[in-house]
């Protein structure tokens, strides 16, 4: 399978809907921090996912912003 560059959507800011976190039950905020964190640790793993980070830190290294 091609290597592909993953790229963000772009998003309008003014098409975003207001999310309330205030409203959402701490026992769902929880499931939902498992979720992300379970998915990020998964990703770390990966060795696409490292070269990128890689890629990203050393483009911020050289605009100064590290």
């Amino acid at each position: 399978m091609p290597k592909r560059e993953l790229q963000a959507a772009p998003v309008d800011p003014g098409a975003m809907p207001h999310i309330n976190t205030s409203e959402i039950p701490k026992h769902v905020q929880f499931s939902l921090a498992q979720a992300a964190y379970n998915a990020i640790q998964q990703d770390l793993q990966r060795p696409e996912f490292q070269e990128g980070f890689r890629r990203w830190k050393a483009e911020r290294e050289a605009k100064g912003l590290a």
